[in-house]
Formats: C-alpha cells, structure tokens, sequence
C-alpha cells in the first residue's frame, strides 16, 4: 500500500458518506478502506487519490459502483475498487 505524503490543498475521504457527498470539482484522497452500499454519482470533474487503499461496493440491489455524471475530467488514481 503506497500513502501519499503531500495532498496540500485536497479534502480528506474517511467515510462512505463523505465520499458519496462530494458534490463539486476538486482533488480528493481517502483517509481509510470505505465500503459503499449505494452507488458513487460523480457530477463534476474530480480527481480521488486512493492512496493505497480501497472502495468496497456491497449494493442491496444490482447497480454500478460508480456512475460518472459529466463530460468533466475524472480520475482515480492509487486505488482498489472491489
């Protein structure tokens, strides 16, 4: 697992819902493992840093993990998503 030393000026990602409440552009990085039971609607371009660790989706229901809403730039990067 690699962490990041630097993110200075990005939002710290610690709980699922903080992460399905990101609602504008920006960099973000997780802070911890974050496990999801509801899809992952990205609206606005962002960039999320994993930072070595990862998104577990468990659905009550069929669904995506992540549904990308816009025509924005989105990355992901350092991450696991299982």
């Amino acid at each position: 697992m690699s962490k990041h030393t630097d993110h200075t000026g990005w939002m710290a990602i610690g709980t699922a819902q903080e992460l399905t409440s990101i609602t504008s552009s920006g960099n973000y990085y997780l802070t911890g493992d974050v496990t999801l039971n509801s899809t992952l609607e990205i609206k606005d371009g962002v960039i999320i840093d994993g930072n070595g660790y990862t998104i577990t989706y468990t659905p009550n229901t069929q669904t995506y993990a992540i549904d990308i809403q816009t025509n924005d730039a989105v990355k992901f990067q350092d991450i696991t998503i299982d």
